[in-house]
């Protein structure tokens, strides 16, 4: 339970959804962390990387880390005028709303 909480899921509940219906084939009367994929099940035990660690391999973590400082930046130059700051980072001002929902901007 504790893997399941604190891995990030950043398909939503999707993802979520798609993971408890792999450890339930794959269990037998138990899930155990076993059953977890291993982006979930590996948190923690030193695997080849965790979403939070910053030297790991992983593409989609280091990718939105990458996102969400490049959209901290335009937004900060731009003095918070999402339409400049999406211009400066090539999206559309929808694009640029969608991403900051996703990463959960205030």
């Amino acid at each position: 339970m504790a893997r399941l909480i604190d891995y990030r899921w950043p398909g939503n509940v999707r993802e979520l959804e798609n993971e408890i219906m792999r450890a339930v084939a794959l269990s037998g009367d138990r899930i155990t962390v076993s059953d977890l994929s291993p982006q979930v099940g590996a948190r923690g035990e030193g695997a080849v990387g965790t979403a939070d660690d910053p030297d790991s391999l992983l593409m989609r973590p280091r990718v939105e880390r990458m996102e969400r400082s490049l959209i901290r930046e335009a937004l900060a130059r731009c003095s918070n005028n999402q339409t400049k700051a999406a211009e400066a980072l090539g999206l559309s001002r929808f694009g640029l709303q969608k991403k900051l929902r996703r990463y959960s901007f205030a």
